[in-house]
């Protein structure tokens, strides 16, 4: 039954890209091709969908390579505000342009065990999904030295999630609300390839949220 409800899943994710394509490659067959106005807006509009179709194939791959023991992950020092400078890099235009207020410390010669490129996935995964749910108010990253670990919070004042969801959220495809989640363009991925990252990592992902009352989403990471 899972098996089958993931294929229905990931059939719909791809199909929806897929025919996004066609439909603006007919449309340049029938002539939109010669006219200048409009002939690099579908162009660009098929670039697009097909980043959006190897995102997919990517983020399944990894999750089912990490899943089997597959994905060759190598540990290393990470110093972890590289990985915050990047999100700001990546992150203060989007939130300025929704009035968002995004706080990313300054976390000096923190220093984690890890692997750099998934755990830099995994934050601007978290992050990405803070500004896309929250319409208002401050996102901000929280760094917590702790004995052995650091420990890491990422914090919205967002929509929130009902409790009844906080075991499912981390599933591949699942998202508490279709038609919200589609209009925001998202896949119902970023959580599980979080959760399997971290647990790659030997770390767990813990949310706590309330509906229309924001979330927190944290973990732990071993020092070096």
């Amino acid at each position: 039954k899972a098996k089958s409800q993931f294929i229905a899943n990931a059939t719909h994710e791809f199909k929806t890209p897929i025919f996004s394509i066609k439909g603006y490659i007919e449309t340049l067959k029938d002539g939109a091709i010669n006219d200048s106005n409009v002939n690099n807006i579908f162009l660009n509009k098929i670039y697009n969908q097909s980043k959006r179709l190897e995102k997919l194939f990517s983020n399944l791959i990894n999750i089912s390579k990490i899943e089997l023991n597959e994905l060759d992950i190598k540990f290393e020092k990470v110093l972890l505000n590289e990985i915050m400078i990047v999100l700001s890099e990546t992150f203060s235009e989007s939130a300025n342009n929704k009035g968002l207020n995004l706080f990313i410390p300054n976390t000096k010669d923190m220093i984690v065990l890890g692997n750099k490129e998934l755990l830099q996935t995994c934050f601007i995964n978290l992050v990405d999904n803070a500004i896309k749910y929250s319409k208002k108010g401050t996102i901000s990253i929280s760094i917590k030295n702790l004995n052995q670990y650091i420990q890491i919070k990422i914090i919205d004042n967002g929509i929130g999630i009902s409790e009844k969801y906080h075991n499912q959220i981390f599933e591949r495809f699942f998202r508490v609300e279709d038609s919200r989640s589609r209009n925001l363009g998202g896949a119902g991925l970023g959580l599980s390839i979080v959760k399997h990252i971290l647990l790659a990592h030997k770390s767990k992902i813990l949310l706590s949220s309330a509906l229309n009352h924001g979330s927190t989403f944290s973990f732990n990471l071993k020092k070096t």
